[in-house]
């Protein structure tokens, strides 16, 4: 009856223990929540640069943590937890001690040598081992012998790749370019272009809210975000499109870095406000899918605290060209009526739902994107311009008219088939795009714009045909 008693005791005592810890590990948790709270736009308004940088930063940490502890949870339990190892260690020592019993007569070895299992590294933590490899070795941080001057994000992308291209194309190749590959096939786009280094998204934001951005680094341009106008999932769109360009415009205004960002024209919305880039009328414009709204919460972040005065955005409009291809459905209308008019010689337009517009007529400023090049270039060369800026032709042209363009030159018979528009679409469809140019041609920019049908045959002859990607021109 004493010994039950006892043990009875001993239990009530572990779980008084237990519970105390978890009431501190709670608290602990509860503070790092509260450390990690959303600060308002107002009261990230009244913090200089450097307090906002260190608030992203802290946050981010915080996060990391978090992810981190929740993937070795994951990871112990799926290894069996307390018992596996509770199991390892009997293991262990039962082969101990038969080595001890089997001994060889004329070595007096043992016969075998228990080995401890290999550590298991989650995958999201090894860049971390990384980090503290160097730290233990005395070898310089990651971040400090990536020595570049130019970082472009979404460098393995549409855009982001042929600013690559345009760069090498001045003899720059002192780029560290960011992106993610994941299984898309984009990786081919990088394949011709020359850069002194690559990081994934991931590890490089984790790297630069731990230890800012690289000592020698002169321009981010930063077009990495996820561009889908049929994106549902509002909260990766905030963190994808929105979260980080936060980060890295505030931590280049803090250094007096230049920093160039991709905004867009679905900002616009359906017109009702015009397409001037001028930024009084930013906060009137209403965005027609969850795409735009990211990129219009940037801009009127940028506007709201001053951000704008120091760094560059762009309204891109409809862009097509080289490069475009591993994205799949948000391929420019160029790229699929191609493959439309190769595998069967018809293209699928969709049929219009307002009166005004004939089927095939809806208009949009479609721009080439090495025309796109030269103008984020442009900016590069000016970092005294600051604000943001219209990035199309200034022309709009109908649908009819861009498939007529592909058509002749692929040198085939003009043949297009009016299909209805999908529902998830209608509502949310632009049917007249044209970017306002005044501001960035006062501004000095005086790039000429490709003629659609010129573009279409560069595009089509040039790299479609041959199936070939911007930097493989300079194999020939």
């Amino acid at each position: 009856m004493k010994l039950a008693s006892k043990f009875a005791l001993l239990i009530v005592s572990a779980c008084a223990v237990s519970f105390l810890c978890a009431s501190s590990c709670a608290a602990t948790e509860a503070k790092k929540q509260q450390q990690m709270a959303e600060l308002t736009p107002e009261q990230i308004a009244n913090m200089t640069p450097e307090e906002v940088a260190q608030y992203y930063a802290r946050r981010s940490r915080l996060r990391a943590e978090q992810r981190r502890r929740q993937e070795e949870e994951v990871a112990e339990s799926s290894s069996g937890g307390f018992f596996s190892k509770v199991h390892s260690v009997e293991k262990r020592e039962r082969l101990g001690n038969v080595n001890e019993r089997l001994k060889d007569d004329a070595s007096n070895t043992p016969l075998a040598e228990p080995r401890p299992a290999p550590k298991r590294i989650p995958p999201r933590t090894r860049f971390r081992h990384l980090q503290l490899v160097t730290e233990n070795t005395g070898f310089p941080d990651f971040m400090s012998i990536t020595n570049t001057q130019y970082i472009v994000t979404g460098a393995a992308g549409f855009i982001g790749s042929a600013v690559v291209w345009g760069l090498n194309r001045r003899g720059i190749d002192d780029i560290l370019i960011v992106d993610h590959l994941g299984e898309s096939e984009k990786w081919k786009n990088l394949r011709a272009l020359r850069y002194a280094d690559y990081m994934e998204k991931d590890d490089f934001f984790r790297e630069l809210a731990a230890n800012g951005l690289p000592s020698n680094v002169k321009a981010v341009i930063h077009l990495g975000a996820c561009s889908s106008t049929t994106q549902l999932d509002a909260s990766y769109l905030v963190h994808n499109n929105f979260e980080y360009t936060k980060l890295l415009a505030t931590l280049c205004a803090a250094r007096g870095v230049r920093f160039i960002y991709a905004s867009s024209a679905a900002t616009y919305g359906a017109g009702e406000c015009g397409y001037s880039d001028a930024l009084d009328g930013i906060p009137a414009l209403r965005p027609l899918n969850m795409y735009g709204y990211s990129k219009q919460m940037f801009d009127l972040w940028a506007i709201r605290n001053g951000m704008v005065n120091a760094i560059a955005g762009m309204k891109f409009t409809n862009v097509f060209g080289p490069n475009e291809r591993h994205k799949g459905p948000m391929r420019s209308m160029v790229c699929r009526a191609f493959e439309q008019i190769r595998d069967t010689g018809t293209v699928k337009l969709f049929k219009s739902c307002r009166t005004e517009y004939a089927d095939g007529e809806q208009k949009r400023d479609f721009v080439y994107v090495k025309d796109i090049v030269d103008m984020i270039l442009f900016l590069l060369d000016r970092p005294d311009l600051c604000g943001i800026y219209n990035a199309g032709s200034g022309l709009a042209e109908t649908w009819n008219e861009l498939v007529s363009a592909v058509f002749d030159a692929m040198e085939k018979p003009r043949r297009i088939e009016y299909i209805d528009m999908p529902e998830i679409l209608r509502g949310k469809y632009q049917y007249y795009t044209c970017a306002d140019m005044t501001k960035l041609r006062s501004a000095g920019f005086t790039g000429g714009r490709t003629p659609l049908a010129e573009a279409v045959a560069d595009y089509v002859r040039g790299y479609l045909l041959p199936d070939k990607y911007l930097g493989d021109e300079s194999s020939n």
